[in-house]
């Protein structure tokens, strides 16, 4: 599917085309006067107020839909430089649609030095607009994140280059008309959440715990969808990524801020989420709690003291550091309304899984809820 982009001056003149309607529409409504049609380059008279009020309106509702809807706020996008957030917002304005390719014109084109690395500057721009978009969207489970092609467009001007834009292409591990499945799931378990934040977030991740089952086995036999909200909510099996992506997606709904983690326990890959509850953030690892011998909440609603081995990673995407900082965790466990009851992990403790076994070191951890993420790096340029 592809889509059209308007250039960058396009974009300016539709949007201040669109503001002077707006403007046009106010004025015309609180002013019992009528306005001459010449305004519109047509034959000389007079239109009616309401007239032009309607034919304002339907101009600005078809001018607004063809648009590339606005990325929401998040953590990450306000950390990036204003190029990758352009990225960002270009990849979070259409991927989430099912497109597979776009191009898109930088509004402030980035400049690099001719005489310098640019394959690896453009590297990096990218990198760092994917794994922000990769952690804000858990709902776009389709994309195929072994890599993707990154186009640029640029002019040279003496001793430096200008990317005026770029062109984009993602290939597919499923397709996005399945997205209506995990909508439902979603809905559904949205449905029966109510009460205080904590409580939600509780409903959420034992919903998540009665769906979904743990896929244990080597990395390479994991399906794509298991690394995915999909995996979790519809299909009903998953590695420690899709529990992180199924319990954000549904926060995300619920308007509770939840982030996806990564890092390692006792040297494994793994992943799990921090959810903000009365303004502090707290640790969740589903996975954990759905794994053998741990009780159902020993890793819900936790502080950085109560699970000290959890060790943040600064990217989610394997072989590439996108310098993008996770939000500061509480240091106590919450202690609010929720009961998130469980002695979880204390200062001096091995994780302990399965049975009461020590994963420290062990190479069957990954099979007991300390999973290697299944994120690609991002293709070479």
């Amino acid at each position: 599917m592809n889509a059209f982009f308007p250039t960058a001056m396009e974009k300016r003149r539709l949007k201040y085309f669109r503001n002077y309607l707006v403007w046009l529409c106010y004025f015309l409504y609180n002013k019992d006067i009528v306005v001459p049609i010449s305004i519109f380059e047509m034959k000389r008279g007079f239109f009616m107020k309401k007239h032009f009020i309607a034919f304002g309106i339907a101009i600005c509702v078809l001018l607004s839909v063809s648009m590339p809807a606005q990325a929401s706020s998040s953590t990450y996008r306000s950390q990036l430089s204003q190029s990758e957030r352009e990225i960002y917002d270009a990849m979070s304005s259409y991927l989430p649609q099912g497109y597979d390719s776009f191009s898109w014109e930088f509004s402030d084109p980035p400049v690099y030095s001719a005489s310098g690395d640019i394959n690896s500057s453009l590297k990096n721009l990218v990198g760092r607009a994917y794994e922000a978009f990769y952690r804000d969207y858990p709902e776009v489970f389709w994309i195929d994140k072994s890599g993707f092609s990154f186009s640029p467009q640029y002019e040279v001007q003496e001793d430096s280059v200008v990317i005026t834009g770029f062109s984009m292409r993602v290939s597919f591990a499923a397709s996005p008309s399945q997205s209506s499945a995990l909508d439902q799931a979603a809905a559904s378990i949205l449905q029966g959440a109510s009460g205080t934040d904590a409580e939600k977030a509780r409903y959420f991740h034992d919903s998540i715990l009665s769906r979904c089952s743990y896929k244990s086995g080597a990395a390479s036999s994991y399906d794509p969808m298991s690394c995915e909200a999909y995996g979790a909510l519809v299909e009903g099996s998953a590695v420690c990524e899709g529990y992180a992506k199924a319990l954000k997606l549904l926060c995300n709904r619920a308007g509770i801020p939840c982030e996806i983690v990564g890092g390692t326990v006792n040297g494994e890959a793994h992943m799990w989420n921090y959810v903000q509850i009365d303004g502090a953030y707290y640790l969740v690892d589903a996975t954990f709690d759905d794994s053998p011998g741990v009780g159902t909440y020993d890793y819900f609603l936790k502080g950085s003291s109560s699970v000290w081995d959890h060790l943040e990673d600064s990217s989610l995407l394997e072989g590439f550091s996108a310098g993008l900082f996770y939000p500061a965790l509480s240091s106590s466990d919450y202690a609010g309304g929720a009961d998130n009851s469980g002695a979880g992990m204390q200062s001096g403790q091995n994780a302990s899984l399965a049975g009461g076994e020590d994963l420290s070191g062990s190479d069957t951890a990954a099979e007991n809820g300390s999973d290697t993420a299944q994120s690609k790096p991002v293709s070479e340029l």
